[in-house]
Parts: C-alpha cells; structure tokens; sequence
C-alpha cells in the first residue's frame, strides 16, 4: 500500500489504460493504477508513448529514456475542499511522524478530517 504524502519527498508513479482511463481518472470517475514511489524515476521504452508528466502531454520517443528526480517543492495556493484535505492530513502525518500525536490520535483526526470534507462537499453540492 502507497501512503501519498506532500512532504515525503517522493514522486507517484501511476498507469493508465489509455486516453480515456487518464481523463477519467483526472475528473475523479475513477482511479490510475499506483505502480510505485520514489525521488529518483528512469523510464525507458521500446516502442512510441502518448505519456504525461506533471500535468504535461508529450511522445515518449522510441527507444527513449526519461530521468525524473524531486528537486524540491514550490508552494501552492489554492482554495478548494480536495486541497484543504489534502494539506490537513498531511498535516496529521506530519505530526505523527515527529511524535507530536501518537497513532490513536492520528486515526482520530484523520477520522474527523474525512467527515468534514464530506460534509464540507455535501454542502458545495446544494
């Protein structure tokens, strides 16, 4: 199981089925395959690929090769439920990972943080 984390450093690496299974997946229908995490990625291929990286479409030469390495992070402001989550719980892994909680707390406002945004998004609905 992969733990998604702002703050770990590490990139996911996902696979889709295609064109459609991507835009899918963007608009939230359904899920990319999680393939792995890392701060170091090589790719390379034997035949021509559609790909996208960062949000960026290109080929994906044949016979290419692709190095993607975390270099850093660049803060982002945005305002929206799905981001205030997503910061949220990092938060919360933050703090367990530097023993300011423990893991019952953890569990607890990660349990309170998923009613809120789900109450937060019910009533973005109406």
């Amino acid at each position: 199981v992969f733990r998604q984390s702002m703050q770990d450093g590490r990139l996911e690496v996902v696979g889709v089925h295609g064109i459609l299974h991507l835009g899918a997946s963007q608009v939230g229908l359904c899920k990319a395959q999680k393939l792995a995490q890392a701060s170091h990625i090589k790719l390379t291929n034997s035949v021509a690929l559609p790909v996208q990286v960062d949000g960026e479409p290109f080929w994906f030469a044949r016979d290419g090769e692709i190095e993607i390495r975390h270099r850093g992070q660049a803060l982002l402001l945005a305002h929206s439920i799905e981001s205030s989550h997503a910061v949220a719980t990092d938060m919360v892994e933050w703090a367990l990972q530097h023993n300011v909680i423990n893991v019952q707390q953890r569990n607890r406002m990660l349990k309170e943080i998923a009613q809120r945004a789900q109450l937060a998004g019910c009533a973005a609905d109406y």
